[in-house]
């Protein structure tokens, strides 16, 4: 069998806000981060905006953390895609703490993956939900960015 291949299909930008502590056990927080907007930008050439009102639901410690973002993109052609992106974040406590700060940080100290869901009625878009689709995350101060990848 051949190895699979990655063709690049999007990088989102997205607006996130500051966390929200919602509880936590055994050493590590929940939390919730707004999703506040952002842009989407398809190999395609095709656009998208990312709508305020999703959010990112993690389960975090200093180093590792295991996230949930649920949100929707109005596409430049009128249809809405939704995005389901489940991943892992790990990094150093160091570096995590500066990222709690908002302080820039280098991607490289940062492994941010994913596996994405998408559903949409868009023709064009409609064969991702059949697909698997890996991401890769970086945290800004304000925003995440993500590329996304299908698996061939």
């Amino acid at each position: 069998m051949t190895p699979p291949a990655l063709v690049f299909v999007a990088t989102a930008l997205v607006d996130v806000g500051a966390p929200v502590a919602v509880g936590g056990a055994n050493g590590r927080l929940r939390r919730m981060i707004p999703i506040e907007g952002g842009t989407v930008s398809f190999a395609s050439g095709r656009t998208g905006t990312v709508r305020p009102g999703g959010a990112d639901w993690q389960d975090a410690d200093a180093e590792f953390i295991e996230l949930s973002a649920r949100y929707a993109v109005d596409l430049d052609t009128g249809g809405l895609l939704l995005v389901e992106n489940d991943g892992v974040r790990t990094t150093s406590a160091e570096t995590g703490q500066a990222l709690l700060r908002g302080e820039p940080v280098d991607p490289e100290q940062v492994y941010m993956r994913t596996v994405a869901r998408f559903s949409t009625d868009d023709p064009e878009l409609a064969p991702l939900a059949r697909r698997i689709v890996l991401g890769v995350g970086r945290r800004r101060p304000a925003s995440v960015e993500i590329d996304f990848y299908e698996v061939r």
